[in-house]
């Protein structure tokens, strides 16, 4: 019997040893928040359709009294922030399947850029409930 010696072939980058960049974390955020997108519209349409299907009075709901609280607010927030930032990161990959974009030194920028916008997009829209919300 004849046996081979191989030699050790190299490893494919493990997560653990490999730099996350802008654009790998934006990718990842972006299949993240359209779930989140996806669970959250689900949720909303079917509030919706009940409420016209038996002819509930939204104030009357449990999601309208759960939507009052602390908790539901923060979720909305978070909810909030995860359809801009998932506009924002759309954007950016429309402009990639334009074909503007691609170069090493527009990358990480661009990413940036998107984040900044869904923060700034977001802060603007829960001032506006705020000032709308306050008597």
């Amino acid at each position: 019997m004849i046996f081979m010696h191989y030699k050790a072939k190299p490893l494919s980058p493990h997560i653990t040893i490999y730099k996350p960049q802008i654009s790998s974390v934006l990718s990842i955020t972006h299949r993240i928040t359209g779930v989140i997108n996806f669970i959250g519209m689900s949720i909303l349409v079917w509030w919706v359709i009940l409420i016209g299907a038996y002819g509930f009075i939204p104030d009357n709901t449990f999601m309208w009294q759960f939507f009052q609280s602390y908790i539901g607010i923060f979720c909305l927030m978070g909810w909030s922030f995860s359809l801009l930032l998932h506009m924002c990161t759309g954007i950016r990959h429309l402009f990639w399947d334009a074909g503007y974009g691609f170069g090493l030194a527009v990358f990480p920028k661009t990413g940036w850029l998107a984040i900044f916008c869904a923060g700034f997009f977001w802060i603007i829209l829960w001032t506006m409930i705020y000032i709308v919300r306050t008597p």
